[in-house]
């Protein structure tokens, strides 16, 4: 019970970028194949490279967490990886003169990402600090205030680039 404009738009939208679509139907079903000329721009790409710094890295999120467990890893970055705030916590303290940054989630169960930040930061007051949320920017409180917000979902490169911005050489 739409509006009858969704394939319109879409055939729109693709013809826009130069391509097409294709529609085939029979007593099966239909079938839509989209089109789309390849780009011939090339991205510059940007190597990162972690230098073996520690990342505490804190999401409740399995899937977000191993995800970027992956991408820091693949970029020369130890990771320490912690699923809640008072994990995250028993990982700093064993560790704490190895981690160099904090990664984490703003919103979790029994401990927000602020209240992580500010216990962490009592112990090392100088750690930066990087909050990933999916939360409209409008909508988040920032104390303490972190180096960085990444507001989900996000490109793998807006974290690295954050990561090289606030970790000193």
């Amino acid at each position: 019970k739409g509006t009858g404009l969704g394939l319109a738009t879409v055939k729109s939208l693709i013809a826009a970028h130069g391509g097409g679509v294709e529609v085939k139907s029979d007593t099966t079903g239909t079938a839509f194949s989209i089109y789309l000329p390849v780009s011939e721009k090339k991205k510059p790409t940007t190597v990162f490279d972690g230098r073996g710094k520690t990342v505490l890295l804190v999401d409740d999120t399995e899937f977000l967490r191993s995800w970027l467990r992956l991408v820091l890893v693949e970029c020369n970055y130890n990771v320490l990886e912690a699923a809640c705030g008072s994990e995250a916590m028993n990982l700093f303290v064993r560790q704490i003169e190895e981690t160099d940054v904090l990664v984490t989630d703003l919103s979790m169960p029994l401990m927000t990402g602020n209240q992580l930040t500010r216990v962490l930061r009592e112990l090392k007051p100088n750690l930066p600090v990087i909050y990933i949320t999916g939360f409209a920017s409008g909508g988040i409180a920032q104390d303490p205030e972190p180096n960085a917000v990444l507001h989900k979902p996000f490109p793998k490169e807006a974290l690295l680039g954050e990561l090289a911005r606030v970790l000193p050489e």
